[in-house]
């Protein structure tokens, strides 16, 4: 919805491969999902790549709600939260050659963050 009409099929989004595993897609590179985005809960000792996809992670690290909920069973009243895996971030969008694409993802994501991720939970 933070996306332009006009850059909508071209947007980063998630595509599941045949393997099972979810990779981020933008401009023809493909961005692997790996566990180490979604060890919440997880003892050191079992860190690993996986989850390889989101419906194998942790609800509360992809959906809001759920992590309010987490943070709130452990205590946590406020958090950072940025992208961590590597090249998903402004670095991967600026290099596109499109730099009116890269500036309307960069809106779209910092958009989105505002409204939805922060924005539903306040304070």
């Amino acid at each position: 919805a933070h996306i332009p009409e006009r850059y909508r099929d071209r947007a980063p989004r998630i595509h599941r491969r045949r393997d099972g595993s979810d990779v981020w897609m933008f401009e023809g590179q493909k961005i692997p999902n790996i566990g180490l985005n979604a060890v919440a809960g997880r003892p050191k000792e079992e860190y690993g790549v996986e989850p390889t996809a989101f419906d194998e992670m942790r609800p509360g690290c992809w959906d809001v709600a759920e992590r309010v909920k987490d943070m709130s069973a452990a205590g946590i009243l406020a958090s950072m939260n940025f992208p961590s895996f590597p090249s998903f971030s402004g670095r991967l969008f600026n290099a596109t050659e499109d730099k009116d694409l890269a500036l309307a993802v960069l809106r779209a994501y910092n958009d989105w963050h505002v409204d939805e991720w922060c924005g539903s939970h306040p304070g």
